[in-house]
């Protein structure tokens, strides 16, 4: 068989990748401020769920009552003691909140629980004295529950209280967006949230009952919010390393004469996708972006479920190709890495609402497709 030649103005098509990423919530998680009190889970459907939690104690007994020497406990104490906790905050800082409220996400289901846990054998009193969110841009609001703002709110009915010494009772208050004003809170961007408490003993007063040296109560609030709600924009981003090395083993000069960025995404969030690539060098300036107009929108929303799960079943995928100069191509040669940006925007400005799935991920696919020529040309 004859060996092949190839003419001399012979141009092969090569495609290159150049980057493969997956963008999903998990990006946002990894750089939250999650610790004892503030964390990011999910419920058992995957939903993604945002909690925040604090805590305050009274004093023990003694700080209040007399004990005589010896003795930790006393029976039918019938004197009314009145106990304020000081003010305390919950600061809403995790990353993916901060990320959430910039790109306008309005809560569908924020759930607030105020705990008391009381180890006091004697009925109790509690009123929230304080109870408040405070933003940057609207500054302070009273939170209302059951129609009432601080400092009148009284915790009915009152909290439980042991029958039984070295006990504790744990009692629950919910409220959600049916009982409170959490949502319009919510949607004021809160930053802070500050609380206070105080309780009085013997309301009503009941014999018998006991208190020990080691009685206190405490009041925990603790803010749930799930990710179920309506969405301007959210912003998903990532920065990979990049190489664009076009070259021949031979060291001979290689011309490109045309290409062609090829991207290829993939998409689970139930909302639309802009896309933009910034190409950095290593002093980490930016020398170009793969669209000269800014995020360009390129994929639609995957194929939304019914409710009340409004989970996507089906992922969107769309092929985008731009055309790009030898010169910039040449350019861009210069970058070491580049950084993904998704913005991830719903239509009808929010409308309808969606859920955010721990599994959802935005994938991008990035080659380029030449046509060279060996030589100087």
């Amino acid at each position: 068989m004859d060996k092949l030649v190839a003419p001399k103005d012979w141009s092969p098509e090569i495609a290159i990748p150049l980057v493969h990423s997956k963008l999903g919530i998990n990006e946002i998680l990894a750089q939250g401020d999650n610790s004892i009190n503030n964390s990011v889970s999910e419920e058992p459907d995957g939903l993604i769920l945002l909690v925040y939690r604090d805590t305050l104690f009274s004093v023990k007994a003694p700080n209040y009552v007399s004990f005589p020497v010896g003795i930790g406990i006393l029976n039918d104490y019938t004197i009314s003691d009145t106990l304020t906790l000081p003010i305390d905050s919950i600061g809403l800082n995790l990353e993916i909140y901060n990320n959430l409220i910039n790109g306008n996400f309005v809560f569908e289901d924020p759930k607030l629980d105020v705990i008391i846990t009381n180890s006091i054998g004697i009925p109790l009193g509690i009123n929230l004295m304080v109870l408040e969110a405070w933003s940057p841009i609207n500054g302070t609001t009273l939170i209302e529950l059951d129609n009432l703002t601080a400092p009148t709110i009284p915790l009915n009915p009152s909290p439980g209280y042991p029958l039984v010494p070295g006990n504790s009772e744990v009692t629950i208050y919910s409220y959600d967006k049916t009982n409170s004003n959490l949502n319009s809170i919510l949607a004021n961007a809160p930053k802070y949230i500050r609380y206070s408490a105080q309780g009085i003993t013997n309301v009503p007063p009941t014999t018998p009952n006991f208190i020990t040296d080691s009685s206190r109560f405490n009041v925990e609030i603790k803010l749930e919010l799930p990710l179920y709600g309506s969405i301007s924009f959210l912003t998903l981003g990532d920065t990979m390393p990049f190489q664009l090395d076009i070259s021949d083993p031979s060291g001979e000069d290689i011309i490109v004469s045309e290409a062609v960025f090829v991207i290829n995404t993939y998409n689970d969030f139930p909302v639309d996708v802009s896309l933009q690539l910034l190409f950095i060098d290593s002093n980490q300036i930016i020398i170009d972006s793969l669209y000269y107009t800014g995020a360009e929108k390129i994929l639609s929303s995957g194929l939304i479920g019914p409710p009340p799960e409004l989970r996507t079943y089906k992922r969107s995928h769309r092929v985008t190709e731009i055309k790009v100069t030898e010169s910039r191509l040449e350019k861009i040669a210069q970058s070491t890495h580049v950084i993904l940006k998704g913005q991830l925007t719903s239509t009808n400005g929010g409308v309808p609402l969606v859920k955010v799935y721990s599994d959802y991920e935005l994938e991008v696919k990035l080659a380029v497709r030449a046509k060279m020529k060996l030589g100087s040309g």
